[in-house]
């Protein structure tokens, strides 16, 4: 019968009667790995192993006279790369060099750290409960042969501590010279701290650095009241020396003089608590964000008065009474204004002694100027006469939209005036496939003429007969 292996600590187990002539290279082995399981301590450095580590725990000796990584008692973790997602190293406990996860393992491991990169996260494999160790760190930690790994130094409970040294959180505890510490919470029943009896029927005096009743209806006395002192401000006294305080909490607060806050201030806790300002500010008054609101619906402020530049983003207003200036430099009534180039300007009636526009279209009512582009666009749905008055020397394209469906006939009349005081270069351009008497498209109308373009469809827009009805009519 071969020899076999034991579970946790991979001694060779010797068969009756196998291993003749063996059993002192054998033994030396199994000693070699039961002294480096008992005090052996090895160091595993993580860098260049990317996101996860093998360690291995293989049975007997590697290559016959190492120690596997895992059957070490004590082991040191050093370096590692960058993981990726959750900054955390994988360190699987393995079988042995295939990978294979370690989950009926029962070991007890000492784990400490030194100048490691990364976290690392201990596992034997699927199980809920793994271990994560930092940088100096040091912690016990048990594989419990059930796919898990637990921390016995992550949560120690003691009926009682003694500490005459060392520190918590880098401070001195028990030192003969202790520095000043923060705690979130101590509970101190009885006893002493430093010297002081707390907690006793007859409590000695004793100075605190810091000290805050949390308690409700909790009280605080300073006796005598004429003469007490925290931190050597009088408190009751009748002329009572200036102190500052991390929390003062009163009904009514008043103070004479200067009053310097520092930090964050809350004013009331809901819109039924008001404030009342009857000094004048002396200072800006700048939002810590841009998503604060001056006012609100229901609770507007009446009247505003700026004097000098009002910057605004956008501006809704139920009425806009402008009595003069200039709106983008533009004189806005004045009694000579001055000249205007708006991207757009829609309006249901213009009173205008001469308009400058790339373009107009028909819309459902009157006329709306389009100023932009070279593109002179005819909605179907809208009119059937279309004034197109414009100065540009440049190319024109007219487009319809909205054209009726293929059996239906739609046809169309462009004014076609060009004002300008020199020839036209361009060209103008019309939809899909435009026939003109002969094949041959008429002429742009020259500077000053109004000419007459009359189309018409009946498919829907893919072809277009059209012609010239009238040549600068005057």
């Amino acid at each position: 019968m071969p020899s076999t292996y034991s579970l946790n600590t991979g001694f060779e187990l010797i068969a009756t009667g196998e291993k003749s002539g063996s059993w002192g290279s054998i033994t030396n082995g199994n000693l070699e790995i039961l002294d480096a399981a008992i005090n052996g301590g090895v160091t595993v450095s993580l860098t260049g192993e990317g996101a996860s580590y093998d360690l291995d725990t293989s049975d007997w000796l590697i290559s016959g006279t190492d120690v596997s990584e895992g059957q070490y008692k004590l082991i040191t973790l050093t370096g590692g790369d960058d993981p990726g997602v959750g900054n955390r190293i994988t360190l699987n406990i393995v079988a042995n060099a295939t990978g294979t996860p370690r989950s009926t393992l029962e070991k007890l491991y000492f784990v400490r750290t030194s100048s490691l990169s990364y976290g690392v996260e201990i596992s034997t494999g699927t199980g809920a409960s793994k271990v994560n160790i930092d940088d100096g760190d040091f912690k016990i930690i048990f594989a419990d042969g059930s796919d898990e790994v637990i921390s016995l130094t992550d949560d120690l409970t003691a009926s009682s501590v003694k500490i005459t040294g060392g520190a918590i959180d880098g401070t001195p505890i028990g030192a003969t010279t202790s520095s000043t510490a923060v705690f979130s919470s101590v509970d101190v029943n009885a006893g002493t701290v430093d010297g002081t009896v707390i907690g006793g029927t007859t409590p000695a005096a004793a100075d605190f650095t810091a000290f805050t009743v949390n308690a409700a209806g909790s009280t605080f006395t300073v006796s005598p009241a004429s003469a007490g002192t925290l931190n050597n401000v009088v408190v009751g006294g009748v002329t009572a020396a200036a102190g500052t305080f991390t929390t003062v909490n009163g009904t009514d607060v008043t103070a004479s003089g200067n009053l310097q806050v520092d930090g964050n201030i809350t004013l009331g806790s809901d819109d039924a608590d008001t404030v009342t300002v009857n000094a004048d500010i002396a200072s800006s008054l700048v939002p810590s964000v841009e998503t604060l609101d001056l006012g609100a619906v229901g609770s507007e402020w009446r009247d505003l008065y700026i004097t000098g530049t009002a910057n605004i983003d956008s501006l809704v207003a139920d009425t806009v009474d402008v009595n003069g200036g200039t709106v983008d430099g533009v004189t806005i009534g004045g009694v000579t204004p001055g000249d205007a180039t708006f991207n757009t300007m829609t309006a249901t009636t213009v009173n205008a002694t001469t308009i400058n526009a790339s373009n107009f279209y028909e819309s459902s009512d009157s006329p709306t100027f389009n100023i932009g582009a070279s593109t002179f666009t005819c909605d179907a749905n809208t009119a059937s006469l279309f004034y197109c008055s414009h100065n540009a020397t440049g190319n024109i394209e007219f487009i319809f939209t909205n054209v009726p469906a293929s059996g239906s006939v739609y046809s169309a009349t462009i004014i076609h005036n060009y004002y300008g005081a020199s020839p036209r270069t361009g060209t103008s351009t019309y939809p899909g496939t435009t026939l003109w008497p002969n094949g041959t498209q008429p002429a742009e109308p020259g500077p000053g003429e109004s000419d007459l373009i009359t189309l018409f469809t009946y498919d829907g827009g893919t072809t277009w007969y059209a012609g010239l009805s009238g040549i600068n009519m005057s």
